[in-house]
């Protein structure tokens, strides 16, 4: 009888895949919102669509050695309709 306790490939994969699908969810929901942006008059609507919000480190943190310079910095800017496709994707791929 072989041992389920570990398996990597399964550990990885069961981590990356719905990572990789929500980042994926994100951007095309902001692209969706951004045209979705310019064919909706002003108003409340287009803002909704619009504006987000920004979550991250800004600015980037700076470790200089002289030699070397490393930063380290992230910025996630999610909009309404990009949270929607995240959680549709993800409920999507829970069923899958």
């Amino acid at each position: 009888m072989r041992d389920r306790s570990f398996d990597s490939s399964r550990d990885s994969r069961g981590v990356l895949l719905p990572l990789g699908v929500l980042i994926l969810a994100g951007i095309l929901g902001n692209l969706v919102a951004r045209a979705m942006g310019l064919i909706v008059p002003g108003g409340v609507l287009h803002d909704l669509l619009i504006s987000g919000f920004r979550f991250g480190i800004d600015p980037p943190w700076t470790l200089n050695l002289a030699v070397l310079s490393l930063s380290l910095g992230f910025t996630l800017n999610l909009t309404f309709p990009g949270a929607l496709a995240m959680i549709l994707f993800l409920l999507l791929y829970k069923k899958a």
